[in-house]
C-alpha cells in the first residue's frame, strides 16, 4: 500500500517531468556502459584485418578498418563530451546526444554488415560460416549494451545482419538458404527480446526514482520534527503556569516524543533503520525466538573496497552509492517481520526471523546478484569494475542462557571469511548449537 501511494504521488505531481527523468536515466546508462564495448570492437576489427589481410583486397580491408577506427574515435569523443557537458545543460539536449550516438552506431553497423557481405561474396567457401557466427554473436552481445534504448539496437543490428541475410536467402543452395532463414528468425527473436529487457530496465529506473521521492519525504518529516520540537518547548513553558494545562500538554508532549523517537531510528543518509533500531529489533526478535523455539537468521554485508570508491569518485558519489545499496537491500528484506538496517559505515545488517540458514543464504545470494545487476561502476576495485558486496550469514535457535551478541559474532565471523576468500560472495556459518533437523523457513 505504501509503495502504491508513493507511486501515485510521483505520477500525479511530476507528470511529464517523471517521464523525462526516466528517459535521461536511460541515456545515462547507455552512455556509461558503452566505453568498454568500443575498445573491444576495435580490437576485433584490427584482429579481423590482420587475420584476413592476405586473403582479401588490401585497399578495401584498409579502408574498412580506417573507417571503423574513425567512427570509434568519434564515439569516444562523443561520450567524453556528454560526460563533461550533459550535467551542466540539465539534460535539455539529451535528444541531440542520443541522435548523434545512434547515427554513429548505425554507421558502425553499416561497416560491419558491409565487410561481412564482402567476405561472403568474394570468398564464401572460406568465410561464410565465420561471418555468420561472428556477426550473429556481435548482435547477440550488443543486446546487453543497447537494451536500455532498443531503437539504438535496431540501428546497429539491422545494417549488420540484413545484407548478410539477403545474400544468404538469394543463394541457390538450400543449406545456405536455411542459414539465411535461421538468421532471420534469430534477428526477429533478438528484436523481441530487447523490448522485454527494456521493460525490466525501465522498471528498475522507476523504482530508483520512487526511492528518491521517499528520501524527499523523509527530509520533509525531519523538518517537521524540528518544528514540532520548537512547539514542544513552548508548550512546556505554559505547563509551568497551569496545573490543568500541564496534564493536557503532557499528553501532547508524549505523542510528539513518540514521533521524534520514530524518526530518530532512521538513518539520515540512506533512509533505512539505523544501528540503534537494529540493536533494539534484534534483541526483541531474540527474546521472541527463545519463546517460540524458531530459528533466527542474521546477514551482515559490507561493500567491497568502499574506501577506494570514495577516494576515486568522491564522498558525494559514495553517499549516492550507499543510498542505492540500502534501497536494494530493503527491497529484498520483503517479509513483514524482516529488517534491513545500516549497521555502520558501508556495512548493513538484515535480520530474518523464523528463517533457516539455507533460506537466509538464498536471500543473501539474491541480494549479491541484485547489486551486480545494477552495475554501479567501481574502477578502483581490485576484484571487479563494479560495486560488489560480501555477505556473512548465520542462524541459531536462541537459548535462554545466550545473548543476541552470539548471533552477531557468528555473522561477523562469516563476513570475515567472505572477505578472506576473495569478497563478492556469500559465506554461511553453521554453529554446533543449531540442530539441522529443526530448521524452519
Amino acid at each position: 500500500m505504501k509503495s502504491q501511494r508513493v507511486r501515485s504521488q510521483v505520477l500525479n505531481h511530476m507528470d511529464g517531468e517523471y517521464e523525462r527523468l526516466i528517459e535521461k536515466k536511460r541515456i545515462e546508462l547507455l552512455f556509461n556502459q558503452f566505453h568498454f564495448p568500443i575498445g573491444t570492437a576495435c580490437f576485433f576489427a584490427v584482429l579481423i584485418a590482420v587475420r584476413f589481410w592476405n586473403q582479401s583486397n588490401h585497399y578495401i580491408l584498409a579502408a574498412w578498418l580506417a573507417g571503423y577506427l574513425v567512427i570509434s574515435a568519434l564515439h569516444s569523443l562523443l561520450l567524453r563530451q556528454y560526460a563533461r557537458n550533459a550535467g551542466e545543460q540539465g539534460g535539455s539536449d539529451d535528444g541531440r546526444w542520443l541522435h548523434d550516438f545512434t547515427l554513429l552506431v548505425f554507421l558502425a553497423g553499416v561497416l560491419w554488415g558491409g565487410i561481412g557481405l564482402y567476405f561472403l561474396i568474394y570468398n564464401p567457401a572460406v568465410h561464410s560460416s565465420a561471418v555468420v557466427i561472428f556477426l550473429g554473436g556481435m548482435v547477440a552481445v550488443s543486446i546487453a549494451v543497447f537494451a536500455v534504448v532498443p531503437f539504438v539496437f535496431y540501428a546497429f543490428a539491422m545494417p549488420v545482419l540484413l545484407p548478410v541475410i539477403g545474400w544468404l536467402l538469394f543463394q541457390d543452395q538450400s543449406l545456405i538458404k536455411s542459414i539465411g532463414l535461421f538468421m532471420s528468425l534469430f534477428l526477429l527473436f533478438m528484436s523481441i527480446s530487447i523490448l522485454k529487457l527494456r521493460n525490466l530496465i525501465v522498471h528498475s529506473i522507476t523504482v530508483e526514482i520512487e526511492n528518491r521521492a521517499r528520501l524527499n519525504d523523509l527530509e520533509k518529516e525531519r523538518a517537521e520534527a524540528s518544528s514540532l520540537n520548537d512547539t514542544l518547548e513552548k508548550e512546556l513553558q505554559k505547563i509551568r503556569d497551569n496545573d490543568l494545562q500541564l496534564k493536557r500538554e503532557k499528553r501532547n508532549a508524549e505523542e510528539l516524543a513518540a514521533k521524534l523517537l520514530a524518526i530518530s531510528t532512521m538513518d539520515g543518509l540512506t533512509g533505512i533503520p539505523n544501528r540503534r533500531y537494529f540493536d533494539e529489533f534484534l534483541a526483541k526478535e531474540w527474546n521472541r525466538a527463545i519463546r517460540s523455539g524458531a530459528p533466527l537468521s542474521l546477514i551482515l554485508c559490507d561493500i567491497d573496497y568502499f574506501k577506494n570508491y570514495n577516494d576515486c569518485y568522491g564522498h558525494q558519489e559514495g553517499d549516492k552509492c550507499l543510498q542505492r545499496i540500502a534501497s536494494l537491500l530493503e527491497e529484498h528484506a520483503r517479509r513483514g517481520g524482516d529488517l534491513a538496517a545500516r549497521y555502520g559505515g558501508e556495512e548493513f545488517g538484515i535480520v530474518l526471523p523464523e528463517t533457516s540458514l539455507e533460506s537466509a543464504k538464498d536471500i543473501a545470494e539474491q541480494m549479491r546478484i541484485a547489486v551486480e545487476y545494477i552495475a554501479i561502476p567501481h574502477a578502483a576495485s581490485p576484484i571487479d569494475n563494479i560495486i560488489t558486496i560480501s555477505f556473512g550469514v548465520a542462524t541459531v535457535i536462541p537459548q535462554r542462557e545466550q545473548e543476541s551478541r552470539l548471533l552477531l559474532a557468528l555473522a561477523d565471523k562469516a563476513l570475515y571469511k567472505a572477505k578472506e576468500q576473495g569478497r563478492n560472495r556469500v559465506v554461511p556459518i553453521v554453529p554446533e548449537i543449531y540442530p539441522e533437523h529443526k530448521k524452519h523457513g
